[in-house]
């Protein structure tokens, strides 16, 4: 099991959900799953570019394409792999 975190895209400059992230990690990895925080995935600051709209924040296509390919990234594929 994967456990992807996505970031908050209002406030790069702050993170506010740095608790809620700490949860997260811990509940994945108490439970066996591998836990991607995607908080950092993200070429730069200007957070507003990746949103599906001006006034909805949630990510768009561009952003979604950086998320899919940092979870790629983090994949135990070797493991996987194996018979």
């Amino acid at each position: 099991m994967v456990v992807a975190l996505l970031p908050e895209l209002h406030d790069p400059a702050s993170d506010p959900f740095v608790s809620v992230r700490k949860f997260y990690h811990q509940a994945a990895v108490e439970s066996g799953a591998l836990f991607i925080d995607l908080h950092d995935s993200l070429p730069d600051n200007d957070r507003q570019r990746f949103w599906v709209s001006a006034d909805d924040a949630h990510p768009n296509s561009e952003a979604c394409d950086y998320f899919a390919r940092a979870i790629i990234d983090q994949l135990p594929w070797a493991e996987v792999a194996q018979p």
